[in-house]
């Protein structure tokens, strides 16, 4: 699967939840030309009665090869050997509390009110929607239009937990932060 479509697979699902919740009418479409116009903008979410969303997604395979960086990092620091296998103890609070604040410090103030983080949270556990609530309450202030927290749905056989997917709002669009869409 491309970046493009991997981007627009979360999109659609975080939009079609949002619409679902909100009795909203948006549509996602792949910022096609993101090299040249909007950089920052990775899908658009359109509708014919509300203003346009800007939405920028985090992927995990950016969020891994940032979470294998450091680990190769970390080890060459203090001499062992870094070892990469089929389990990483990752600090899920961390790791998403740090996406969101190398986003903070990227982009001028101007860019971020407009824009609607998705931080792909697939590769860490679901979050208890009170246990998400404080520990990124103090993203409710942030300058960015709104970020979400997003798992999508296992595909069967692929956990031993399946479950339905799952976006929290970090910060909503709607002043709704900590909800579950």
């Amino acid at each position: 699967m491309s970046k493009k479509d991997e981007e627009l697979k979360y999109a659609e699902f975080f939009i079609d939840r949002l619409n679902h919740q909100y009795g909203l009418d948006y549509k996602a479409t792949s910022n096609e030309k993101e090299e040249r116009l909007d950089a920052e903008i990775d899908v658009y979410a359109m509708s014919k009665k509300f203003p346009t969303l800007n939405l920028q997604i985090r992927t995990r395979e950016k969020i891994l090869k940032e979470i294998f960086a450091n680990l190769y990092k970390q080890a060459k620091n203090t001499g062992q050997k870094a070892v990469m296998g089929p389990v990483i103890n990752m600090n899920t609070k961390k790791w998403i509390t740090e996406a969101i604040t190398a986003k903070e410090h990227k982009y001028p103030l101007e860019v971020k009110q407009n824009l609607v983080l998705l931080i792909i949270g697939d590769i860490g556990a679901l979050f208890n929607k009170d246990y998400a609530r404080r520990i990124f309450a103090n993203f409710s202030n942030s300058d960015f239009k709104g970020i979400y927290s997003v798992h999508l749905p296992s595909s069967p056989g692929e956990s031993s937990h399946s479950h339905n997917g799952q976006i929290i709002a970090i910060k909503d669009i709607f002043n709704n932060h900590g909800a579950e869409i």
